[in-house]
């Protein structure tokens, strides 16, 4: 094999490894991003569920009193102004932040 020959070989396998890890980097940091978000997502849902104590899928301002963040912010987050926080509306307003 002339030398040439073996550096373009060389060439040609340098850059497809390159791209082999770069995919699978950017995979695998994708994959890990999407985890995170999933399990902040699950992580509020189950803050609303703790904090929704008579079970009807809405905090009061007495249920959010247990959050003085959301307590603080309650008429900025009922954004229907019906007096009760859906856990949509609590979803979405954690999700800003």
């Amino acid at each position: 094999m002339s030398y040439r020959k073996h550096i373009a070989d060389f060439e040609k396998r340098s850059v497809v490894l390159f791209t082999a890890c770069t995919l699978g980097f950017a995979g695998a940091a994708f994959a890990q991003s999407t985890a995170a978000a999933a399990g902040s997502e699950q992580d509020r849902a189950a803050m609303f569920k703790q904090a929704d104590t008579n079970g009807d899928k809405a905090l009061s301002m007495d249920e959010a009193k247990a959050m003085p963040a959301v307590a603080e912010q309650f008429k900025a987050i009922d954004a229907n102004s019906d007096g009760a926080i859906s856990e949509a509306e609590f979803m979405a307003a954690m999700k800003a932040k």
